[in-house]
């Protein structure tokens, strides 16, 4: 009887054969299974650490042509991200 693996089957829905594809070639090339590789991709940019989170903005694309209007952008969220973090 085969040793019972630690981990869960997990399904992602919207992933195109064609990307299933090209997620098993790169697998292979780095001599992983594609479990192997989605894990390690995971654990590299999700940490599983109490010491960091991950912050994500949504940027607006009209943003991109303006330097100065996408620092006071940044700013006026980088503010509210901190008064909210550091509320008590």
């Amino acid at each position: 009887m085969a040793a019972k693996k630690n981990s869960n089957i997990m399904s992602v829905s919207g992933i195109t054969p064609e990307f299933q594809d090209r997620l098993k070639v790169i697998a292979e090339k780095r001599g992983l299974s594609v479990s192997k590789m989605v894990r390690e991709l995971l654990e590299k940019h999700f940490p599983p650490s109490g010491d960091v989170f991950t912050l994500v903005f949504t940027v607006p694309f009209e943003l991109k042509a303006d330097q100065e209007k996408f620092k006071e952008w940044m700013v006026q969220r980088a503010v509210a991200v901190v008064e909210k973090m550091t509320k008590e």
